[in-house]
């Protein structure tokens, strides 16, 4: 089975995202003191970064996003439709072309199921699986939560405050550092959150990136990017709008197929690519 470059970059693109979402945090030290956050005066307290996080709640929806993904020289741009229920599971789907769907990547909470559309095949992989192949912890409140821009497991990490933004150092289970960047805008709410390796030899760091909506209520995710320098891939989500469904709307969404699909390992779907 072979595929053409645009749609390797879809199943990279995948796998690179639920990479990604495959880092943890641990307690280094005991948490420092919050200072002032900019020159403006604005205050942040302990509660502050975790009041941001957990207040970015998402009903159950349809997201749209314009997908940029990039390996070496080569571009692909491709509309992905995200079906959200934060208890019952999340439905991705890649549309290269309008009416076209190539691949679609079902989030459920006991596994992570990637269907080949254009060749009728799936891999079911659990937690378990996932975690043992990216060497970290990795489950569904994780991968939810990364997708939506609303990273919880952050909320009770180690963090300063200095000068507009929130800096946390983060560890892998194999001891590889992150750090996270938190910058707060004028109105004293979070406007991004970076979070990349710290360890750059021969530029092989991983590194993502979420945008909020400035100036609203609530922190909205509006954009997500995640990039391997060394490997020189990257893709970009961006969220244009999104619309609540109804409990049946969602359900059919997000149910996987039962027949129709052969069943793949994921040594088979890493062989094609």
């Amino acid at each position: 089975m072979r595929h053409s470059l645009p749609y390797t970059l879809l199943l990279i693109s995948s796998l690179l995202l639920l990479l990604a979402c495959g880092t943890r945090t641990t307690h280094s030290s005991s948490p420092k003191a919050p200072t002032v956050a900019d020159e403006g005066g604005c205050a942040l307290g302990d509660s502050w970064l975790s009041d941001q996080i957990l207040q970015i709640s998402h009903t159950p929806e349809h997201r749209i996003a314009n997908a940029e993904l990039s390996l070496g020289n080569s571009q692909l741009s491709t509309r992905i439709d995200l079906f959200v229920d934060q208890s019952e599971g999340m439905m991705i789907s890649a549309r290269p072309l309008p009416f076209i769907e190539a691949l679609r990547i079902y989030v459920l909470p006991d596994h992570v199921a990637l269907y080949d559309m254009m060749h009728d095949a799936k891999v079911t992989i659990t937690y378990s699986e996932l975690s043992e192949q990216l060497a970290a912890e990795v489950s569904y409140t994780l991968l939810r939560d990364l997708l939506l821009g609303q990273p919880t497991y952050l909320a009770d990490s180690e963090y300063s405050v200095e000068k507009g933004s929130l800096e946390v150092s983060l560890h892998s289970p194999k001891g590889k550092p992150w750090v996270a960047n938190y910058l707060v805008n004028a109105q004293c709410q979070l406007g991004a959150i970076r979070i990349a390796s710290t360890d750059q030899s021969q530029k092989g760091y991983l590194q993502g990136r979420y945008s909020y909506q400035s100036g609203s209520s609530k922190a909205i995710a509006t954009q997500l990017l995640v990039s391997t320098p060394r490997k020189r891939l990257s893709m970009q989500l961006k969220y244009s709008k999104s619309k609540v469904l109804s409990p049946a709307q969602l359900r059919e969404r997000i149910t996987e197929p039962r027949d129709g699909y052969k069943t793949m390992t994921l040594d088979e779907l890493l062989r094609l690519l």
